[in-house]
């Protein structure tokens, strides 16, 4: 071992001789190839005392290496046998060196590695051969498995006490991993790749889904007054997965009490206002968009909000340009609404017109422009009618009043514009 951290050292020093550089560049991705590098890596990871920083960064990206030689199922060879040792000394590291003060200093970069390991580990692996990961993952917080109806009894199983707020911080950033690596559009996939993908998805909804949206109740619950960074991990987790599990894990009376508590609690405001943008967003038909706009009172709510700085203005009007757009779409859709739905969606998106008057007045150009593309949407619409000679309501003349002297006001240089001299035009 003391070799390859020789080595590494030597291949990341910008001082290091040339010829030496170079040889030891070769050794690491001997290394890398070599039929057990991954398991002298696996020791040298989890070694003590602890190894340098970037030794132990190699060492996971040469395990990292053996996970995809193992085939996109994991099962080419003895790649079984060796992913399930790799699993073994991961979650063993994890659950007795991270559950102490190790885990504050160790550096982010670490941190986020080791968690894309496990995550590719599992995709590897999951549900066949791993069908307890994200079992495993929800343990090492401390909170009790939980996979039934989701309240305030449920989150009772569980005490603060009971929660490592170091591990919770882990799991988030697995769960991060596991959906960039799942469905992020940033990431190139093949087509097998994608088929897996589905699968492992499809085996998440089975079951385990709900697991997570227990955790993260519970996480909400009992964390929201002392670890705002947790819980903002939380908000940014429910957000992304949101798009692709059944929502009513998520949009029940149980977390949105909390998540409409949150609107109120300056450090996570807009964080949970990120999470209502998520979920007013997701794809879905338009009746069903409909019941879940009601449900969520989302109109109502944001009226009652007390806006105080700009960050969170900008926040709200996502929010209010996002309900905008798809009360905009349910209302102009009347093949897929009964018509009863349609005058609902239309009546809400009337109620909403002060608001969107509100954030574009802004003087903050970013918070003005936050509600540009559903004003934009209205307007073509109110065009289309009067091509089509439909009258518009007393509330959308009344909109389209209002709206004039704001855009001009908008149209007004800054008091601070410098204007060019003459001699420069």
């Amino acid at each position: 071992m003391e070799q390859i951290e020789e080595a590494v050292r030597c291949a990341l020093d910008p001082r290091s001789v040339p010829d030496i550089k170079t040889q030891a560049t070769q050794y690491c991705e001997q290394v890398k190839r070599s039929s057990d590098g991954w398991r002298v890596c696996l020791e040298l990871f989890t070694a003590a005392p602890e190894r340098g920083p970037e030794v132990r960064l190699f060492a996971l990206q040469t395990i990292e290496a053996m996970i995809g030689d193992a085939g996109i199922r994991g099962d080419v060879g003895d790649a079984p046998a060796k992913l399930e040792t790799v699993r073994k000394v991961l979650l063993e590291f994890v659950s007795t060196q991270y559950a102490g003060d190790r885990y504050q200093t160790e550096p982010g970069f670490i941190k986020n590695t080791l968690a894309h390991t496990i995550t590719i580990l599992a995709l590897a692996s999951y549900p066949t051969q791993w069908p307890t990961f994200l079992q495993d993952m929800v343990a090492l917080t401390g909170i009790s498995d939980g996979t039934g109806s989701i309240d305030e009894q449920s989150a009772r199983s569980v005490t603060k006490n009971d929660i490592n707020p170091a591990l919770v911080d882990f799991f988030n950033r697995v769960l991060g991993s596991l959906d960039d690596e799942l469905v992020s559009r940033i990431v190139p996939r093949s087509a097998e790749e994608t088929a897996r993908n589905t699968e492992i998805k499809d085996a998440m909804r089975v079951a385990d889904v709900n697991r997570i949206a227990h955790a993260w109740y519970a996480i909400l619950v009992h964390l929201s007054d002392s670890r705002p960074d947790l819980i903002e991990g939380v908000l940014r987790l429910m957000g992304a997965y949101v798009s692709w599990i059944d929502i009513n894990l998520v949009v029940n009376q149980s977390f949105m009490r909390i998540l409409f508590e949150l609107l109120r609690v300056p450090t996570l405001r807009c964080a949970a206002c990120r999470c209502l943008v998520d979920i007013v967003g997701k794809g879905m038909r338009p009746m069903e968009k409909l019941y879940l706009l009601q449900f969520l009172g989302i109109v109502d709510a944001m009226k009652q909000l007390e806006i105080s700085d700009t960050d969170f203005a900008n926040e709200v009007g996502k929010l209010a340009n996002v309900t905008g757009i798809e009360l905009k779409a349910i209302w102009v859709d009347k093949g897929a609404v009964t018509p009863d739905a349609c005058a609902a969606a239309e009546t809400m998106l009337e109620q909403l017109l002060p608001l969107l008057l509100c954030f574009l007045s802004y003087k903050n150009s970013e918070v003005s422009s936050s509600v540009f593309p559903v004003v934009n949407d209205l307007l073509a619409v109110y065009k289309k009618m009067q091509r089509d000679n439909a009258a518009l309501n007393a509330s959308q003349q009344e909109f389209l009043t209002k709206l004039l002297p704001v855009l001009v006001d908008k149209l007004q240089y800054s008091e601070d514009y410098t204007w060019p001299s003459p001699t420069d035009a």
